[in-house]
């Protein structure tokens, strides 16, 4: 029961992770297209080091370009 906790506590950390990840890109496309490229630059950080702790989680290694990925996917409804 508790590694089942466990695993849905990681499962939902990692899925906001990809949620902030998505929505940073969304900003950041805004930010471009508004001529603030500093900001642009300083929320690219921010999501840099959010996928970077995201990558460390998940045990399969996957790259920057996957994480980037699953982060645009869209999730599907039962």
């Amino acid at each position: 029961m508790a590694n089942t906790i466990i695993d849905l506590q990681t499962s939902e950390r990692q899925q906001e992770l990809l949620a902030l990840i998505n929505m940073i890109g969304y900003a950041i496309g805004i930010a471009e297209s508004q001529g603030v490229n500093a900001a642009a630059a300083h929320l690219n950080a921010a999501r840099q080091i959010l996928a970077s702790e995201l990558q460390e989680e998940f045990s399969s290694g996957l790259s920057m370009e996957n994480i980037k990925r699953l982060a645009s996917a869209r999730p599907g409804n039962c």
